[in-house]
């Protein structure tokens, strides 16, 4: 028996065709094999002893599927009716091990992306359309709703409930797709374009005209043509806005200043010194598309080792904050148009 959703009848299999699979060796799975047990799920060469009756309640795929009469040579394992799926045995038991435990995540620490990402693909594959939302809810939290703030944390590698690698995001455009929703995409995409291949392109071209660049950078298997077009579209603009992020924020001191002559010549520095070393790059280096980045802490740190302890007063130090706060919930607005996407209700801009 099939339990492979939405694919088209296909003709019966021989038993020569069938004889490789049956004889691959299947193990028990360690964490869902449960003795009372009426049926046995096989992913890959794992099998999973579970109840009809809670993969019914619910799923609508296996709900569905058990209403069909089973055939006359109906494959049996440990006296259950056995169901084969072309899942991945570590999807399968992530989706089981959420049913049965009634939590889909640790009450403390982290939940790895990966996790995440396959209880999502399995929660659509099946419809358990709880599993599906609440798996999707805690990929928003980062790239949606608290996008701006996590981004500004440095190192990026601390959220309440979710591991983070940049390359996460590459996965998040095709959950994104797969699951129509299209909120995820702007920060998904950014973060594409902030990493390689697409941030070093005259050091990665050759490889990636020659096979889209999987053969080095795996993850670029989940974009599409058309999101691959989005990013390379969108380079030129991150960089544009990147610039004026920088002019905007160190636009000149603040009408409060108490340390004039002071400010004006750190600002001086800041604005011809850290604009070229730190903004612009060599034409053979990598493009700086980091324009959601907070950067006045670095600089206020980096004109305090340059200048011999001296930096912006606290009322230049702070206008400056708030400068870059207004630029980057500009930018965080604009950010769908950059990739040539019209998302229903995106935020308005604060500024």
């Amino acid at each position: 028996m099939s339990a492979d959703p939405a694919l088209p009848h296909k003709r019966a299999r021989t038993e020569a065709e069938d004889e490789p699979a049956m004889k691959m060796e299947l193990k028990h799975d360690e964490k869902v094999w449960l003795d009372d047990g009426n049926i046995v799920i096989v992913a890959q060469n794992v099998a999973f002893r579970v109840h009809r009756s809670v993969l019914s309640l619910h799923s609508e795929v296996f709900r569905d599927m058990f209403t069909i009469p089973p055939p006359d040579d109906e494959e049996t394992i440990d006296g259950c009716p056995a169901v084969r799926v072309s899942d991945t045995a570590d999807g399968m038991r992530h989706m089981l091990w959420a049913l049965y435990n009634g939590r889909t995540f640790p009450e403390h620490g982290q939940v790895e992306f990966d996790v995440v990402a396959a209880l999502v693909r399995m929660a659509h594959k099946y419809q358990i359309s709880y599993l599906c939302d609440e798996t999707l809810s805690t990929i928003k939290e980062l790239y949606v709703e608290g996008f701006l703030d996590f981004i500004a944390c440095k190192p990026r590698s601390v959220h309440p409930r979710l591991t983070y690698k940049v390359e996460d995001a590459f996965q998040v455009v095709q959950l994104a797709h797969l699951t129509n929703t299209p909120s995820l995409l702007p920060a998904a995409l950014y973060l594409c374009c902030t990493s390689e291949p697409f941030c070093n392109l005259s050091k990665n071209l050759q490889c990636f005209l020659a096979d889209r660049g999987s053969s080095q950078f795996p993850y670029l298997k989940y974009l599409t043509e058309e999101d691959i077009f989005r990013c390379l579209s969108a380079l030129p603009r991150l960089v544009q806005v990147k610039l004026w992020m920088f002019g905007t924020t160190f636009s000149g001191i603040s009408p409060d200043c108490v340390e004039n002559a002071m400010c004006k010549a750190v600002w001086s520095s800041v604005t011809h010194d850290k604009f070229f070393d730190g903004i612009m790059h060599s034409p053979d280096g990598p493009i700086d598309t980091n324009c959601l980045e907070t950067i006045v802490d670095d600089v206020m740190r980096s004109t305090l080792l340059s200048l011999n302890g001296f930096t912006f007063c606290y009322q230049c130090s702070n206008r400056c904050g708030e400068r870059e706060d207004e630029a980057r919930d500009t930018v965080w607005h604009e950010m769908p148009t950059y990739f040539g996407l019209a998302i229903p209700n995106w935020p308005e801009s604060e500024s």
